[in-house]
């Protein structure tokens, strides 16, 4: 099984640098809410590997297309899981180097989808992400303004403070 793995995922890459290498030729004409040039079989071997992965989860969304039709559409979330593990963008999946449950928390936008349509293997129905906007662009959610004044004063406190804290750990050290 785990050979099957690397040779899906090997594909997987040779198809994505054959796929940019044709981009560097042509016009590019990806665009985030319709189809592209991904083909059924290559989206179903994408989404088998995202299921090992016991953050992913998706909830579905009505998304606009270019022909102002309204879609009902996939939407990828990554969830980061319990206290003490690195703190994981909604949507990318990138990992970062600040934990769950510490006060780096109030560094990004974070939310609860408490509506039970995430599902995860690790049970986790917390996002986080790097701004209100961020998570009003994925989810296709609007935040109130005063929600994201208070969080812009929260990260702008936190890192006040950070900064604070380094420089007075650099001045001990000299």
């Amino acid at each position: 099984m785990i050979n099957k793995l690397k040779d899906t995922m090997y594909i997987i890459i040779i198809n994505i640098h054959s796929i940019s290498r044709t981009i560097m030729y042509y016009e590019d004409s990806f665009h985030p809410n319709e189809d592209n040039d991904v083909t059924h079989n290559q989206k179903k071997e994408l989404n088998s590997i995202k299921s090992f992965d016991t953050g992913y989860g998706y909830v579905f969304r009505n998304k606009t297309t270019l022909s102002n039709k309204v879609k009902n559409s996939r939407v990828d979330c990554y969830t980061s899981g319990d206290s003490g593990v690195r703190i994981r963008n909604a949507e990318t999946g990138q990992y970062y180097k600040y934990k769950v449950g510490s006060k780096d928390e109030d560094l990004f936008f974070k939310i609860a989808l408490a509506s039970g349509e995430l599902k995860t293997t690790n049970g986790s129905n917390v996002l986080f992400y790097d701004s209100p906007e961020q998570y009003e662009k994925h989810l296709m959610n609007e935040v109130d303004q005063e929600i994201k004044d208070r969080w812009v004063e929260k990260k702008k406190f936190l890192m006040s403070k950070m900064s604070k804290m380094s420089k007075n750990s650099e001045s001990l050290r000299s």
